[in-house]
């Protein structure tokens, strides 16, 4: 049934030549089905539950276009360069988990827009032998056993901080928003680990994310 409900959620059949079409076998749908379906859908479910929520009087119709909206990185501290035409370059004054030093020397003309500061380390990550290992299944908490906090102050975060120092594995879903900040930046961020949930206001804390500490 996914196989088919691809090209309608995914978009059109039609791909490079002109005339050409797309044929969905089992081979390029799995290689395609992050793209073909879970963005789509979680698009999709994304646009439900607001109108629903809207629809039985949970959340009130929000204004997101008009021209005098208040615009969150006038508050930034840190300001940016928003000159038409000037090359992104990256702010990071500490790397972390670093292989090579800050400032390690790359081919920028072989990357594109602009070096990425971590290039050398997701090039050469290392494969740990439990990664090999097979690992049984871990079921997810129900949510009504899994607290969930929001973070938007120092101590918060401070708090989050030691909360995933504990933890060998976490998960993490950025949201960018580029529709009014010009280049864009990141406006929204939720953390998870097994046993609770995080969601980051990085407005309120946009400074303090990048202290080293």
């Amino acid at each position: 049934m996914l196989l088919n409900l691809a090209p309608t959620v995914g978009g059109s059949r039609s791909t490079k030549g002109k005339g050409e079409a797309c044929v969905w076998n089992e081979v390029n749908f799995l290689g395609h089905f992050g793209s073909l379906i879970v963005g789509p859908m979680d698009r999709l479910f994304e646009c439900a539950d607001i109108s629903l929520n809207q629809f039985s009087g949970r959340q009130e119709p929000v204004i997101k276009h008009a021209p005098d909206l208040p615009k969150p990185q006038l508050e930034f501290k840190r300001k940016f360069d928003n000159t038409n035409g000037n090359l992104w370059s990256p702010t990071l004054c500490h790397k972390f988990n670093t292989r090579v030093p800050l400032g390690y020397a790359v081919d920028i003309a072989s990357i594109g827009e602009g070096p990425d500061l971590y290039r050398y380390e997701i090039n050469n990550l290392p494969n740990l032998a439990r990664m090999f290992r097979p690992q049984p299944p871990i079921p997810l908490k129900p949510f009504d056993e899994t607290p969930l906090t929001q973070v938007s102050t120092h101590a918060q975060l401070a708090a989050l901080v030691d909360k995933l120092r504990e933890n060998r594995k976490i998960a993490i879903d950025l949201e960018y928003r580029s529709y009014r900040p010009y280049s864009g930046f990141v406006c929204l961020m939720q953390i998870s680990t097994r046993d609770e949930d995080w969601i980051v206001d990085p407005f309120e804390l946009h400074d303090e994310l990048r202290r080293p500490e």
